[in-house]
């Protein structure tokens, strides 16, 4: 019901988007508003598909499944998970407990609640499943929960 309610307040309170014109070419790229990212951002490393998280007793349960955006051949990835504000920004991460992959030549360690995943070069799609540790606090004063990839081409 608290996830409902909340997502109410945000239809009722955050207006739609819409987008005009495009600006001048160079204002563009000095400035990416829109669908494109923020200022500063760069396009993503990874695609994902298939995310799925529910808060299951006192910890997050999540699965997915992530591949480069480009190229072919070995790659690394570093996966974390974060409690976000009503606002989106970050409030807290949350320490993963275990990662599992589905893709085979996948090595992953979990350390310092942070999951890294280093793949060799014949896997292009990685399914994968994880758990967080139990939560401190009581779930139902949680957040959103997001979760970030960063990673590299080995």
């Amino acid at each position: 019901m608290r996830d409902r309610v909340t997502q109410a307040l945000k239809e009722l309170l955050n207006p739609a988007v819409t987008y005009g014109i495009r600006g001048p070419e160079l204002l563009q790229k000095r400035f990416p508003f829109g669908p494109k990212g923020s200022p500063g951002s760069a396009p993503s490393a990874f695609h994902f598909s298939d995310l799925r998280a529910e808060l299951s007793g006192d910890t997050w349960q999540f699965t997915g499944a992530l591949s480069p955006s480009k190229g072919k051949g070995p790659w690394e990835a570093l996966v974390r998970l974060r409690e976000l504000g009503e606002d989106g920004a970050p409030v807290r991460e949350i320490p993963i407990a275990r990662l599992a992959t589905t893709g085979a030549g996948a090595q992953v360690t979990v350390r310092d609640g942070a999951a890294y995943v280093s793949v060799s070069g014949g896997t292009d799609v990685l399914g994968f499943s994880g758990e967080s540790e139990r939560l401190s606090e009581a779930p139902e004063e949680m957040g959103l929960l997001s979760l970030e990839v960063t990673g590299s081409r080995a």
